[in-house]
Parts: structure tokens; C-alpha cells; sequence
């Protein structure tokens, strides 16, 4: 006789197959993290930064990283972005906009300096690393009559020289010699002494490190004296 197919039945049941174990879907390691990689990373000499010197670090195929991060100059700039913010978050800056430019690049220098020759490879405002800092700069121009547009400007332009001139002291500092003035120099000894009689003129660093330092106090006086100059006319 057919067995019921009511749940009271107390007959016997066919064997039930056990389950196959769990697989872990295709995805991101659980090991590491970006936080993991950064925090790595920043543990490492910077001139000697590399996704398999991280991997290396945290015990991990060099292949786990590339969930988070697509490339070396990502790491860089995640390492850029996580120190500078550090450095420059908590930065006060004046309540006069000329002393707060001054303030700004200075200290957003040094951070960049602090990271030796990573300064060498970052080319642009990295993330939001420094955006708070930038955000109360911006502030500063504004209430001092500036409108928008020259503002942002203003802030676009000192980021590329801050940034340059880290990377002008970077180059003084590894090479001893900044490597273009010293190109233009020796082009200069090989050519008669009448050519190029205005850039014979020029003095040459017996300092190049205080040179560099110099040059990078003129550039942020020449921007001040720019904003001072649109601001008058302006005012006028």
C-alpha cells in the first residue's frame, strides 16, 4: 500500500543527499582592506614603494591588491591623500587672506616634502586629502571681496606651484643640483661667450637648497601681489 503523503506519516522516508559545503562566491579577499594596504604602505620607504613590496608586507599574493587599488600611482595618491589630510585637517589658518595663502602653502609644503620623493610623482590635488584646509582658504578669499571665479582660480594656481616647488626641493635634495638650472648652466659654458648674454646674468646657487627655499617664498609673494592688484582694481 501507497505510503501518505501527509506530514504525519511515520513510514519511511527515501535517504536525504547531504548538502554540498558552501563555496565562497568570486569577490574581494577577506584578509585585507584598502584601509590594510594604505596603512602597509605608509610603513614602506617611499622611494622604494611598489604593490609587491606592500603585498609582501601583509603576507598576500600581489594579485589580492588589485581589488582595491588599479595600479602603483593609485596607491600613491591613496598614501598621499591619507597622509596630507592628516597633516593639514586641523589646520587654523589666519584671519587676513594674504597671511592664510602664506600659512596654506607653507604647510601644505612641508607635508609634501615629509613624503620625500612621493612628492616626485603626484601631479595633481590629490582626492580629498586637503580639502577641508582648501575649503577654509577659500573662505578667507571670499570674505575679503573676492568673487568665486578668481577664488577658485587663485586656488588652483598656488596648488600648482606648492606642489612644483615641493618637487623643485626634492630634486635639489636628491641631486644636490637642481637638474634644469644645471642642464641650462653647462649648455651655457659650451657656447661662446657672446651668446646668451642675459642669461649669463643670471647668478648661480652656491645654495641650491636655499634657493629652492627662496623660490618658493618669491612665487607665493608674486600670487599675493597678483590677488592684491585684482583686488584694488577691482575695489576701484
Amino acid at each position: 500500500m501507497a505510503q501518505p503523503d501527509d506530514e504525519t506519516s511515520t513510514g519511511p522516508h527515501p535517504p536525504v543527499a547531504p548538502r554540498p559545503p558552501a563555496t565562497r562566491k568570486r569577490g574581494r579577499p577577506a584578509r585585507i582592506n584598502r584601509q590594510m594596504i594604505i596603512d602597509a604602505a605608509r610603513s614602506l620607504d617611499r622611494a622604494e614603494l611598489t604593490l609587491q613590496a606592500v603585498a609582501d608586507r601583509l603576507g598576500v599574493d600581489r594579485k589580492a591588491l588589485s581589488y582595491y587599488v588599479s595600479g602603483r600611482q593609485q596607491l600613491v595618491d591613496l598614501v598621499a591623500t591619507q597622509t596630507i589630510s592628516e597633516e593639514l585637517g586641523g589646520l587654523e589658518l589666519p584671519e587676513d587672506w594674504r597671511a592664510a595663502i602664506r600659512a596654506w602653502a607653507e604647510a601644505t609644503r612641508r607635508s609634501m616634502l615629509r613624503e620625500g620623493s612621493m612628492a616626485l610623482v603626484i601631479d595633481h590635488l590629490p582626492a580629498g586629502g586637503i580639502l577641508t584646509s582648501i575649503d577654509a582658504l577659500l573662505q578667507r578669499l571670499l570674505e575679503a571681496g573676492f568673487d568665486e571665479v578668481t577664488a577658485g582660480r587663485a586656488i588652483y594656481c598656488l596648488t600648482r606651484i606648492v606642489f612644483a616647488g615641493a618637487r623643485d626641493t626634492v630634486l635639489v635634495e636628491r641631486h644636490g643640483e637642481h637638474p634644469t638650472f644645471a642642464e641650462v648652466a653647462r649648455i651655457v659654458e659650451r657656447l661662446d661667450d657672446e651668446s646668451l648674454p642675459h642669461l649669463r646674468r643670471l647668478p648661480l646657487a652656491d645654495d641650491p637648497h636655499r634657493a629652492a627655499e627662496d623660490q618658493a617664498r618669491f612665487d607665493i609673494d608674486l600670487v599675493v601681489a597678483g590677488l592684491e592688484h585684482r583686488l584694488d582694481t577691482r575695489s576701484g
